[in-house]
Parts: structure tokens; sequence; C-alpha cells
């Protein structure tokens, strides 16, 4: 299935896909159009699969700490 995630205004050159799901692969080809209706071929496909994201996270535990810096755990 193909969807058309978004049209980029020129002069835009990164896009940041906001809808995915973490442990779901996606792939995306990119091309690029103009107004006379010319469009160039597709890029290669690029897969990937996102990192499933932790559920929640835990409270930060102070490790160490001096006069003018912290350690902190998650």
């Amino acid at each position: 299935m193909v969807l058309l995630i978004d049209n980029l205004p020129a002069g835009q050159f990164s896009f940041t896909d906001e809808t995915i799901i973490g442990g779901h692969e996606y792939a995306y080809t990119v091309s690029c159009w103009n107004e006379r209706g010319g469009e160039s071929p597709k890029s290669s496909l690029a897969k990937v699969t996102p990192a499933t994201l932790p559920s929640q996270l835990s409270a930060p535990v102070e490790v160490t700490h001096d006069m003018t810096s912290i350690t902190l755990r998650w």
C-alpha cells in the first residue's frame, strides 16, 4: 500500500514522520515534481523499524554530586 504522507514546500529538505509506532516496519520512497507536471524517478526504497519505546520512564536517581555537577541515573 502506498500512502502519501506529506507535500513539503520548496526549500524544505527534511521530514519527520510523527505517525510511526515503535516495533513496526516502515518503508519510504521519495519523488519530486514541479508545477508543470514533471516528476522525478522514485528514490530507492528505505526501510526502517523504529525501536519500541518504554511504557514509562522511571524517576531519576542521584548517583553522585559535587560543587559543579550532578550525575543522575534512570
